[in-house]
């Protein structure tokens, strides 16, 4: 059985399993793999661009400050994990004093 006769729904599921690492090769197998990829690819370009190479930013629209918002962030989308690919744990909490500072949550 070709993959592409396989119903949507496994489709999909399959699509899912393939991220990050061989989306962009399933997505451009053929047109209706690529119809079934659409909906995710803003995302994994987002989420590629922001943690292919991790590091801690004090003015992130994440606001990752520190490694248990990372952790926190993982448990709560396991997807996340499968894109670091590089971490830079060093700066790890330096950001967390300034936003308390500035009255933000940690």
């Amino acid at each position: 059985m070709a993959l592409t006769n396989l119903p949507q729904e496994l489709l999909d599921i399959i699509v899912e399993y393939s991220l990050p690492q061989s989306f962009e090769n399933l997505a451009m197998t053929c047109k209706r793999i690529y119809g079934r990829c659409t909906p995710f690819i803003k995302r994994h370009n987002e989420l590629r661009s922001r943690f292919l190479d991790f590091g801690y930013y004090a003015h992130a629209r994440d606001s990752l400050v520190a490694a248990s918002d990372l952790i926190n962030l993982i448990a709560a989308d396991p997807i996340v994990a499968r894109y670091i690919r590089i971490a830079n744990l060093v700066e790890d909490s330096r950001f967390l004093s300034h936003l308390r500072v500035r009255g933000e949550p940690p």
